[in-house]
């Protein structure tokens, strides 16, 4: 399942993958929040991945760099980007520190409050308006 809200009060993405997922999804998903008429690149995003697994567990490390740098390629701003464990917001953080060329920044996150924190975001207004 995958889904997504614009803030744009907050100037804010916020995605969220669950369950399996392929590279392919993740082009699809994409293309559909860039195509709403509230999206705007040069929002800040929160991608959220902890309930996600790519479908081939021996390319889980490939499928994180390739969602990572289908998110930085739409958008122009900053990408926090939750994972269930610290070896894939690990993996992230990498895509990251490629993504700089492009002068976007993405980081990998383990908890909601420092994704937020990086972003200057209060989260309890991001409760407000995402749940």
């Amino acid at each position: 399942m995958k889904n997504y809200k614009i803030s744009t009060d907050l100037k804010l993405i916020f995605m969220r993958v669950n369950g399996p997922y392929t590279v392919r999804d993740i082009i699809s998903f994409m293309a559909e929040v860039s195509s709403d008429r509230d999206f705007d690149p040069s929002f800040n995003s929160i991608v959220d991945l902890q309930n996600s697994q790519t479908i081939i567990p021996a390319l889980q490390a490939q499928g994180v760099i390739d969602a990572a740098t289908i998110i930085i390629g739409q958008a122009s701003a900053k990408s926090a980007v939750l994972t269930s464990s610290v070896f894939r917001k690990n993996i992230v953080d990498m895509a990251g520190w490629l993504s700089k060329r492009k002068n976007v920044e993405i980081r990998g996150f383990t908890n909601m409050t420092d994704a937020c924190d990086w972003l200057q975001v209060d989260d309890k207004k991001l409760d407000l308006v995402f749940n």
